[in-house]
């Protein structure tokens, strides 16, 4: 067996002590959001805020602004420059200094950068988008890649454009922009491929919660009209696997039409209940003012995995809390027929509302 140690007792190199650090933490991070961070002023040049950094080991701190200007760009496509900081290992002639990478106009490829602890590793602060023939780069095109935390929790960036540069290890988590994404690989040269965890917590989404008959006998099936002036709107977001969505259908003032059969409600698309388990159920209100007057119904949305419908559920009657499919009844213009039963009347014209909880397998 042929093996070397460092961390015994003995001299430890400074190569050594480089790659302990950067097998036990971020190989690259900075102590605050606002340190180093990258700002662009005058003409193509980028300033980098004082502050603090640890690389590999080596604690940097730098108490002024530093500036460095790019090479302007003549050619017709947008070029990706890289700024940041290259830390050389070499005994007593170690440094670290401000460099710029130019990139190929055009190309969505970055500028490699060497990435070795104990030699050379130059850590990237911001990816700078080039255009062509401008003199002030706009605050948009400075693209922070900068990670900061990492203790006791996710490492913190403050955006995503071109944060795969980042140098983390496999499993990894980053929190950006209110989501959270997993370094699910690394290619050796410190670029990361990130995979999303949970997406932002305020990021809803729209969808349109069509109402459905299913048809009866020869009766076919169609959209429930919720007649002039009616509104359905729903949105939901999806969370770790889990589908959160809310629901709101008011009818309008004339023209209504529930059709025959049972009553479906359509799910968020390409977001269906996952196998797990065969059949779950969420909870709604049904609020309706037909026939021998206003009455609110609890209601239930039967999902069934693989599904993208929800059946909807209600008491069969006032006098009679027995769930079964919610319906206009057998055959249209039918009144006093439907689930739930309204004397006189149809179980529409009022509102109907849910909120949809369950885990997906889109």
């Amino acid at each position: 067996m042929v093996a070397t140690v460092a961390g015994f007792q003995g001299t430890v190199t400074e190569s050594q002590e480089a790659g302990r650090f950067a097998r036990a933490a971020g190989r690259a991070v900075v102590d605050t959001a606002s340190a180093l961070k990258a700002t662009s002023s005058g003409t193509r040049t980028i300033t980098l805020a004082a502050g603090s950094a640890l690389v590999c080991g080596v604690l940097y701190t730098e108490s002024a602004v530093q500036s460095i200007q790019l090479p302007s760009n003549t050619a017709s496509g947008v070029r990706l420059d890289i700024v940041g900081l290259r830390f050389t290992w070499n005994g007593l002639s170690s440094s670290v200094q401000l460099f710029s990478k130019q990139g190929t106009p055009g190309s969505t490829v970055r500028p490699a950068l060497t990435r070795t602890p104990g030699g050379i590793y130059e850590v990237p602060i911001a990816v700078v988008r080039v255009r062509q023939n401008i003199t002030t780069i706009a605050a948009a095109d400075v693209l922070d890649v900068r990670v900061w935390g990492g203790i006791g929790g996710p490492f913190q960036a403050s955006q995503t454009d071109q944060l795969a540069v980042v140098d983390l290890p496999v499993g990894a988590q980053i929190e950006a922009a209110g989501s959270v994404y997993r370094v699910s690989a690394n290619d050796g040269a410190g670029n990361s491929t990130l995979t999303v965890v949970s997406a932002a917590s305020n990021a809803w989404t729209n969808w349109d919660p069509v109402l459905r008959f299913q048809g009866f006998g020869s009766n076919p099936a169609g959209t429930v009209v919720l007649g002039s002036g009616g509104v359905r709107r729903g949105r939901y977001k999806k969370i770790d696997g889990i589908v959160w969505a809310e629901a709101e259908i008011r009818w309008g003032t004339s023209g209504y039409d529930l059709g025959s059969g049972d009553i479906t409600i359509d799910l968020p698309p390409g977001l269906t209940p996952e196998s797990n388990m065969d059949d779950r159920w969420c909870d709604g209100e049904l609020n309706t003012n037909s026939g021998d007057g206003y009455m609110n119904w609890p209601i239930k949305v039967a999902l069934v995995k693989g599904v993208s419908v929800g059946r909807i559920w209600a008491p069969t009657a006032g006098n009679d809390v027995r769930l079964k499919p919610m319906t206009a009844g057998p055959n249209p213009g039918q009144p006093g027929t439907g689930v739930p039963y309204i004397l006189n009347g149809f179980p529409q014209g009022g509102v109907l509302t849910c909120l949809l909880n369950y885990p997906t397998a889109g």
